[in-house]
C-alpha cells in the first residue's frame, strides 16, 4: 500500500505539471487518500474486526481538482494526463493507468471548504450572510 501511494503521488505530480502548462487551467489541488499519510485501521470485514487485525487504509487512485476558465478544451486535459502518465512510465518505470488519476473539473465560481466540500461562490456568500444575520440576533 505504501508503494502504491508513493506511485500515485508521483503520477499526480506529473499530471499536475502537465495540466499547469495548459492556458485554461487556473488551479490544481490534490486531495483524497493520496495526500494524507496512510494509517492502519481495522476494516469492516467480520474476520478482521473480531481479531482486531489492522491493515493499511487502501489507496485506489489520485484525485485532482482542476479549476478551468473554459470547458471547451476537455480533450486537451485528457491528452495532457495520458502523456504525463506515459512520461512517468518511461522516465521512472512507474505504471499508473489513466483512470487511476481522476480529474474533477471545477469552475472559477466554485471553492473548497475546509472539510473538502465544494460549493459555489454565490452559495458560500449566501451561507455567510445567513450566518452573520443569525449572529446579530
Amino acid at each position: 500500500m505504501l508503494r502504491r501511494q508513493r506511485d500515485f503521488r508521483a503520477a499526480a505530480e506529473y499530471v499536475a505539471e502537465a495540466l499547469a502548462r495548459l492556458p485554461v487551467v487556473r488551479k490544481i489541488v490534490l486531495f483524497g487518500s493520496v495526500v494524507a499519510p496512510l494509517k492502519k485501521e481495522v476494516p469492516r470485514f467480520r474476520e478482521y474486526r473480531r481479531a482486531e487485525i489492522e491493515v493499511w487504509h487502501e489507496c485506489w487512485d489520485a484525485d485532482l481538482a482542476v479549476w478551468t476558465s473554459d470547458l471547451a478544451s476537455l480533450r486537451s486535459l485528457q491528452q495532457a494526463r495520458s502523456q504525463a502518465l506515459n512520461d512517468l512510465l518511461t522516465e521512472k518505470s512507474i505504471g499508473v493507468a489513466h483512470h487511476q488519476v481522476e480529474i474533477f473539473l471545477m469552475s472559477p465560481a466554485q471553492t473548497a471548504t475546509s472539510d473538502g466540500c465544494v460549493v459555489s461562490v454565490p452559495a458560500l456568500k449566501a451561507s455567510r450572510n445567513a450566518l452573520f444575520r443569525d449572529a446579530d440576533r
